[in-house]
């Protein structure tokens, strides 16, 4: 197949003058408008095609280089790379109003002013990620302590329902290791190795008795009730997702 484009060079400015035969190179492609007469049109161009050629299909350059290919939909268009509403996600360390305004996005809410084909942000915060960290999902290959290895599911389910991990985690009785305590003198044990009563036996005429807890499997008193962090390091981000809009337009 073969076609023949038909260039037009617009005229140099008065005084123009280059620095280098490839500026020369480059400032003749820019002025550069090449037609292609098959069965449509083609416009190669700097600048956006005129009422008559809104049929055509404009190949913009900008600098002497190809920066897109639009179409006319009331305006000169061109599709987003990615998908509109896309399962892609990416991280973003800005603020979440320039979300609204990254990637050609025009700067507005899209909970306020909900995107279109054409309009509004081309990427929201995907509030799903909030306070939560990614991991692959799929099973573990390892059983830990004679538990069945975990599942992970797409979305954060596990075999055991819902999404796991825990921000602050209070110690229960069997995850306190064994340990022991020093007592006065003159104090006995009175019950067993890991769950002991330790009374004075001495003749001050006080009545001191002492609880204890040695760690290990227990009736489950003296639970510790006071949480501590969970978490590793960190460093917040937000998971930004595809809006509705599809196309981005010529400025």
């Amino acid at each position: 197949m073969s076609a023949t484009v038909q260039f037009t060079l617009a005229p140099f400015q008065i005084g123009y003058c280059f620095t280098s035969p490839q500026q020369y190179a480059n400032d003749i492609i820019s002025l550069l408008t090449g037609t292609v007469n098959t069965t449509g049109k083609v416009i190669v161009s700097p600048n956006a095609p005129g009422p008559a050629d809104q049929d055509a299909v404009w190949v913009r350059t900008v600098g002497g280089y190809l920066e897109g290919i639009y179409i006319y939909l009331g305006g000169w268009f061109r599709p987003h790379p990615i998908p509109a509403s896309s399962n892609v996600r990416q991280i973003y360390t800005g603020t979440e109003a320039s979300v609204w305004a990254f990637d050609g996005g025009d700067g507005t809410d899209p909970s306020v002013t909900p995107p279109t084909s054409t309009t509004g942000a081309m990427w929201q915060v995907d509030h799903n990620f909030d306070f939560k960290m990614p991991i692959g999902a799929g099973t573990n290959s390892v059983a830990y302590d004679g538990n069945p290895a975990n599942s992970i599911t797409q979305g954060g389910s596990t075999t055991s329902g819902g999404q796991s991990g825990e921000e602050r985690h209070i110690l229960t009785v069997p995850e306190i290791p064994p340990h022991t305590h020093l007592v006065h003198q003159g104090l006995v044990q009175h019950g067993t190795a890991d769950h002991g009563v330790f009374q004075n036996t001495t003749s001050d005429g006080q009545a001191d008795v002492v609880t204890g807890y040695g760690g290990g499997p227990s009736p489950g008193t003296n639970t510790i009730n006071t949480s501590h962090q969970n978490l590793p390091p960190f460093l917040g981000v937000f998971f930004i997702k595809r809006t509705l809009r599809g196309f981005y337009q010529a400025s």
